[in-house]
Formats: structure tokens, sequence, C-alpha cells
């Protein structure tokens, strides 16, 4: 992504996600990285990471958007970590009242080991090649984390969403599979991303052919979707969890 004075290179790799910034961050250009960040956080990452030691800003004012992003960040479950900033950005965000939240780090490299010492509790990820021997790999993780959770009366569901989006992936993708799953206040997620971007749709089930899984999916989650990502695309469903309310419609648009 990039504009005139603003390029935004995507690194992907789940679960961070990492962009590159490189020019002169000022109002014109500050859309940029708002929509990098968007595509990434299609993809659920655990932290994001922005690596800006190539990044100028135009003044104090525009700095803003640290913290907008940071908002946005969290607003998706994931850690927003500032990286490498050179003197005169690192002074400006100090400076900024609204960025002295953000989190900061000297380099990509120790962000990536703080966030080895610090993992996200409610996530699990696992890496799958596509192979059927993956389906009950991913259903032994997702089993794993829903007993750990106290969420016992969600496993059966979550389950059988979880064989159906990996089967797809394997079935349908023949790339390496990413799955998380995660539990929200709300809702249990589980998403599994691979690297073909041809989007899936419901379509009539063929009795030789099958194609019942996101029938199943659909009738098991609260709701379903996909997206592009850098790399391929994402498919995920929501579970409500049982006693856990109804999380308004605005808030929940992604969950």
């Amino acid at each position: 992504m990039s504009r005139a004075g603003l390029r935004c290179p995507v690194v992907e790799d789940f679960p961070l996600a990492v962009l590159e910034p490189a020019g002169v961050l000022g109002r014109a250009t500050a859309p940029v990285l708002r929509q990098a960040l968007a595509k990434v956080l299609t993809a659920r990452p655990d932290v994001v990471l922005l690596d800006v030691p190539r990044l100028r800003v135009e003044d104090d004012l525009v700095l803003t958007v640290f913290a907008a992003l940071k908002r946005r960040c969290e607003a998706e479950g994931a850690m927003l970590v500032v990286c490498g900033p050179p003197p005169a950005l690192a002074a400006a965000l100090s400076r900024v009242a609204v960025c002295r939240l953000v989190a900061t780090s000297p380099s990509v490299g120790a962000a990536l080991a703080d966030v080895a010492r610090h993992p996200v509790p409610r996530r699990r990820h696992a890496f799958l090649l596509p192979l059927t021997s993956s389906v009950p790999r991913a259903r032994a993780v997702v089993e794993e984390a829903c007993l750990a959770w106290g969420i016992d009366e969600l496993v059966g569901p979550v389950l059988m969403v979880t064989g159906e989006l990996v089967t797809n992936a394997v079935r349908h993708a023949g790339t390496e599979i990413g799955l998380s799953v995660e539990l929200g206040r709300y809702y249990v997620i589980v998403a599994v991303r691979d690297g073909r971007p041809t989007l899936p749709r419901l379509r009539t089930p063929d009795p030789e052919t099958g194609g019942r899984g996101l029938l199943i999916v659909e009738g098991l989650c609260a709701s379903w979707g996909s997206a592009p990502t850098v790399t391929g695309k994402i498919v995920w469903g929501t579970l409500r969890r049982p006693g856990a309310g109804l999380r308004p419609a605005a808030a929940a648009r992604r969950r």
C-alpha cells in the first residue's frame, strides 16, 4: 500500500503481522497506515509490529494516528507495538499525551522476544499441512483449548466447525493451514487460514462430491465469514457462549 510520500509494505507471519511504513507520515498519508492495519487485522493476528525506523512525521498532531491504531488493534484482540522509532519519533511519541501508552520496542527482534515471554492466554494456534491427518490434529488442539477454558458444553459444536473448516482447507487449498481458536467474552471464534485466495461460498450439496461443510458451519455458528489476507484467505465461525448474553450488534460485526 502506498500514497505519495508514504509506503507501507506488509509482512505477514501469523500469528504476527509486521507493517513497515517508510516515508513521511502526514494528514494526507495517514490513511495508508489505517488501510494496511485493517488488512492485516482480517487475519486475526495476536500482535501487530509497526517497524518505523524509516518513518518521518509531518508534525506532532499527526501522531494521534498511533493512538487510533492502538485502539483499533485492541478492539480486535491484538496488541500494537511500535518498533525501532528513531530518536526524533520516540521523543515525539513521548511528548504527545495520547501516545504515551502506545507500546514501543527498540527493534522487531526485541519485540518478538518480549511477545514470546508473554503469550496471549485465550488464543491457541496450530500450523497444519494439507493432509487429511491434519483434521484430527486440529480437533485435538481445539478440544484441549475448550477444556482448559472451562467451556466443556461447547466442545462438540466447536469441534464440528473446526473439522469442517480444516477439511475444506485441506481439500481445496493445498497449502499450509493456520488454525486459531479464541475465547472471547461472548463468543468462541474458530478461524482457518490458507494460501488460496478464492473465497468459499455456500452451495447445494452433491451426493457424490459433498458440499455440506459450510451449511453445517452456518447451522452451528452465530455468524461465519471469510476475507482475503496478504497471503490467501481466512474463514471463521463464531459460536455464542451459553449464558454470556448478547453482544451489541455494532460490536459483534466481526465476532
